[in-house]
């Protein structure tokens, strides 16, 4: 009897910080079949927070599978060496990359391995974070992406808006792209009782209602709004309590203090909800695992972004069973239905966003509706299972058996992907 052979590939991971996009890598590498795939992860750097501290930490730490190179500590240069030993190491056939990023195109044409396919989560918003000449200079002429996507084997986005962005900016037919919709675990987020010792611990009254967001303070997430929210609610009830479950290292804000120092997102937020006298209301909790916890005494879960390729936490909260308020931006609009899984309000309108929270609050029946419909929606449109399936298509689609680089140029330019009625049959749930 022949044995298959196993396709051999290469996940390429900036960082594993807490995060959508790395959570995603995480989950890829963690389920996909083992039958199927020998699989490689080259992480460029652990993340602000580092280490074991990070989702890095859930990884199963088989040394055979896991390299970290840590990018920032030695630099550029002796980066893209250290990832060109790596790839000619493994001899990859399907590379998986998040973003079309040039120095891992330099290391894989140099190396002659450059079968990629990326996966783009980014529909596209310049939310006010400071480009350098270099970046600014990129972006302008759009030369460094335009040119090295071209060069891949096969590209995923995981909303029709990221498609839809990714093709205008790149230049590329959008039936180029795939379309894989993120998964979350739904047996793992799932409905479960409240745990009553966290809301404890938090100094919440046990009946006391709770709105959530689980998002990193980045200014893109639009935490202004969720204070503002929060503010409104309050002045309505005061019995409910705000939790902003996320990490806080950044500060892309560009605020500053009365001496001129640079604050941290999180310092400004503090510092908008002393300034409205919710200091009480509004709990800051970090980073945490324990986001399902969270959610198990969450009513009415919200995220307030300026704009989302699709956002994980959104589906976690479905899954969970919670309504979802969200800005209708992005990919955002592709997760809940209107009117059946929560509410769509306009980006940064604090006012419609908090009327729908009291309206919910207000009604635990139309409430626990909606949780249901989630839950349902979560279950059959964004399972774990379903992503993973459908990037294990793709990936064994895409993967080549001639390493040359004569082959990338007879074929890469023009290789056909996944037409929009195959990517559609790829995405369904099983």
């Amino acid at each position: 009897m022949t044995v298959a052979k196993k396709t051999k590939l290469l996940i390429l991971a900036p960082r594993l910080g807490f995060g959508g996009a790395e959570t995603l890598v995480k989950d890829v590498f963690i389920n996909i079949d083992r039958e199927k795939f020998d699989v490689r992860i080259c992480i460029f750097d652990y993340g602000h927070e580092g280490g074991k501290e990070s989702l890095f930490g859930e990884l199963p730490q088989n040394k055979d599978e896991i390299a970290v190179l840590n990018k920032d500590k030695i630099g550029m240069l002796n980066f893209i060496l250290a990832l060109m030993k790596e790839i000619r190491r493994f001899r990859p056939n399907v590379i998986a990359s998040w973003g079309a990023i040039y120095y891992c195109r330099i290391a894989t044409l140099l190396t002659g391995f450059p079968y990629i396919v990326s996966q783009y989560n980014d529909a596209g918003v310049d939310y006010g974070k400071s480009l350098t000449l270099k970046q600014q200079i990129v972006n302008i002429l759009g030369i460094s992406e335009r040119f090295f996507t071209r060069l891949d084997i096969g590209r995923i986005a995981i909303s029709e808006a990221v498609r839809e962005h990714i093709s205008k900016k790149l230049g590329i037919p959008a039936d180029t792209i795939s379309l894989v919709y993120c998964g979350v675990d739904t047996n793992y987020f799932s409905p479960m009782p409240p745990d009553l010792e966290l809301k404890a611990s938090m100094k919440i009254p046990p009946n006391a209602k709770v709105v959530s967001m689980v998002a990193a303070l980045r200014a893109i997430k639009n935490h202004k709004m969720f204070i503002r929210v929060a503010r409104n609610v309050c002045l309505k009830r005061n019995d409910v309590y705000f939790l902003a479950v996320g990490p806080d290292w950044w500060s892309d804000l560009n605020e500053h203090d009365t001496n001129g120092n640079l604050l941290k997102n999180v310092e400004v937020y503090k510092s908008m909800a002393a300034e409205f006298g919710i200091s009480d209301k509004v709990i800051f909790t970090g980073p945490s695992r324990k986001v399902r916890e969270f959610l198990s005494i969450t009513g009415v879960f919200i995220m307030t972004s300026f704009n989302e390729g699709l956002n994980d936490s959104v589906l976690e909260a479905m899954a969970c069973g919670k309504p979802v308020i969200a800005t209708a931006v992005g990919g955002m609009k592709e997760s809940i239905i209107e009117g059946q899984c929560g509410y769509y309000v306009n980006s940064d309108d604090d006012h419609a966003m908090s009327g729908r929270i009291l309206e919910l609050l207000d009604d635990r029946s139309k409430l626990l509706s909606f949780g249901q419909h989630a839950r349902q929606r979560a279950v059959n449109k964004f399972s774990l299972e379903t992503m993973i399936r459908a990037k294990e298509n793709i990936y064994q689609d895409r993967a080549l058996g001639n390493w040359s680089l004569l082959n990338l140029f007879r074929t890469g330019f023009a290789f056909k992907q996944t037409t929009k009625e195959q990517v559609k049959q790829e995405n369904q749930p099983r």
